[in-house]
């Protein structure tokens, strides 16, 4: 994955679109706000990424430990795993 810097974070995926690299828990909690928005989990290169999805774009790995565990925030337990999750939605 490649960076650039241009007054905010960019990361680059594998299929070259650009998401705007989440940086802040209240701008990540603004964006889940939004109809049909939730984060999830994937993994890639060997370490989970966060995404928040639609047309939110990827959340800082801290930031999405911090989501997680937010009160207004619940997960859907729908990973391979019983009581694991991959989706968190806002209540």
């Amino acid at each position: 994955m490649t960076w650039k810097q241009i007054g905010q974070a960019w990361a680059v995926s594998k299929v070259g679109r650009e998401f705007a690299m989440i940086t802040s828990k209240h701008k990540a909690l603004d964006l889940m706000r939004r109809p049909g928005a939730h984060l999830i989990q994937t993994n890639g290169r060997g370490q989970p990424q966060w995404f928040i999805v639609p047309s939110g774009g990827r959340v800082d790995p801290e930031i999405a430990a911090q989501l997680t565990t937010h009160p207004q925030v619940r997960g859907d337990e729908d990973g391979l795993w019983p009581g694991h999750s991959q989706v968190w939605r806002i209540r």
